[in-house]
């Protein structure tokens, strides 16, 4: 739901692809690696598929510096 709001890059072993669709991306997580980037009002989320149904989501506390970022990272 994200990736179709906010600017978003998915890749497999460093590769840029296009998204797939969820169940694909758990089909192949075991195998390669892959990552979700999305933009949320200029802080980089970076999302981990890690086991099935659960999403690790990685960003950087400095990235949120701003009253408007702090409410859209939350969103």
């Amino acid at each position: 739901m994200l990736a179709k709001r906010y600017p978003a890059m998915y890749s497999e072993d460093g590769d840029a692809k296009d998204l797939p669709d969820y169940n694909t991306i758990i089909r192949r997580h075991n195998l390669i690696t892959t990552m979700l980037e999305l933009n949320i009002v200029g802080v980089q989320v970076r999302c981990w598929f890690a086991e099935d149904n659960e999403i690790d989501l990685d960003l950087l506390p400095d990235d949120v510096d701003s009253e408007e970022k702090a409410g859209a990272s939350l969103a």
